[in-house]
């Protein structure tokens, strides 16, 4: 998956997304669905309508919380009311990370995806804790994943079998450290201004470590973008 840069977020970053939000729904933007897709966790977002949809693309929304709207409301942890290998893709933004039962997710995941299906997955990693109560729902936040680690759930718990494409939100330690800290800024302008100004260090720092040894952006992931195919 080709970088995104991070000027391409501050017009997001203004209207109230965080770093790893605006860069999510970029990522949505490049990949390409058909047929039925299941967004669990949804919440009454519209993120299936920011990703590139063929003629016969639609959705099924499911979520816990039955304000939100959604078209089916299941607990996510336990089986899925959809027959096996039924829905064509599966959408988990931002979800896997509030899941205590994470594994069952994944595997009922992959029970309900048919072969050659498509997982469209997001998950943080250098974020703040983030929990929420929904009348009388409580969300939690449990737990991080590394890229690496990310593979080898889908790859075992899930039994994912075709390519497994993760790309990281690495813009940087500075990127990082705004991703933490803008959340709390309640004014957009200044949001894109720390954002901005960070952006403008990574790259500083990036070309003095041209042709260096050293650490890698690699270690200061905000969050990670997966498509996996079943």
């Amino acid at each position: 998956m080709a970088e995104i840069p991070g000027r391409r977020l501050l017009p997001l970053i203004r209207r109230g997304k965080t770093i790893l939000r605006a860069w999510m729904e970029l990522r949505l933007g490049t990949t390409q669905v058909d047929g039925l897709t299941v967004d669990l966790g949804s919440g009454g977002s519209s993120n299936f309508e920011l990703m590139r949809r063929g003629t016969d693309a639609r959705v099924l929304k499911v979520d816990l919380w039955p304000e939100a709207g959604p078209d089916l409301v299941a607990n996510l942890e336990s089986p899925l009311p959809l027959a096996s290998a039924s829905v064509d893709g599966v959408m988990l933004l931002n979800v896997l990370e509030h899941m205590y039962g994470y594994e069952q997710v994944l595997c009922e995941i992959g029970r309900v995806l048919r072969p050659g299906g498509l997982l469209v997955m997001s998950t943080p990693f250098l974020f703040p804790v983030h929990t929420a109560w929904r009348d009388d729902l409580f969300t939690d936040d449990y737990f991080r994943w590394t890229g690496s680690a990310l593979r080898r759930l889908l790859i075992g718990p899930a039994r994912f079998s075709g390519p497994i494409r993760i790309s990281a939100c690495d813009l940087g330690p500075f990127a990082a450290a705004a991703s933490l800290t803008t959340p709390e800024l309640r004014w957009g302008l200044l949001r894109m201004s720390v954002a901005g100004f960070a952006f403008v260090l990574d790259g500083v720092l990036r070309r003095l470590r041209e042709g260096r040894d050293g650490m890698s952006r690699s270690e200061w992931v905000v969050g990670y973008y997966v498509e996996a195919t079943k």
